[in-house]
């Protein structure tokens, strides 16, 4: 009930403001999830072994969703706005590496709390990119390189507690496919 009280009034204000304004409120909001990432570093909580919840004044929140939405926002206007903004945008490559560098780092901040969390930024900038004009072969490709990345993620990477989670959600959808 008091995120109801809190969230309401943010949900008719989101409503009412131009989307013309968002791209002046893009990187404020972008620092601002960054900084709530390195709040949350410094003064997390752990709860079942992931260091992603922060308690403010009696309430507890996750910076990494407001990250993830601030996040969003600016590859909205990376991939939607930059090429209207300057020429030399135009380039999709271009757009590709600077919403890349964008993702890079509240990703990897959020990873290194929560793997859950973290994943969602894959398939954000992926939509991102469909949305943003992108020729198709450029997502083939960073797919492409995804798949053959993510094996040597899964055994370097990982620790013994993730990829037991993988397993047994990879198992159990085997399973229920052979039933």
């Amino acid at each position: 009930s008091t995120w109801i009280v809190i969230g309401v009034p943010f949900l008719f204000g989101a409503a009412l403001i131009d989307y013309k304004w968002v791209r002046w409120a893009c990187v404020p909001m972008y620092l601002g999830g960054i900084a709530g990432l390195v709040y949350l570093h410094l003064f997390g909580i752990e709860i079942n072994g992931n260091k992603n919840w922060v308690s403010i004044g009696g309430l507890s929140m996750q910076p990494s969703q407001f990250a993830i939405m601030a996040g969003i926002i600016m590859l909205a206007v990376v991939f939607g706005e930059l090429p209207r903004m300057a020429p030399m945008f135009r380039r999709p490559w271009l757009r590709i590496l600077i919403a890349g560098l964008l993702t890079a780092i509240p990703a990897a901040m959020v990873i290194k709390e929560d793997l859950g969390s973290g994943l969602v930024w894959g398939p954000v900038f992926l939509a991102m990119m469909l949305v943003g004009s992108i020729p198709f072969r450029y997502m083939i490709t960073m797919l492409l390189g995804v798949a053959s990345v993510v094996p040597l993620v899964y055994v370097f990477a990982l620790k013994p507690y993730q990829q037991a989670r993988i397993n047994s959600t990879w198992y159990m959808e085997i399973g229920r496919a052979h039933v």
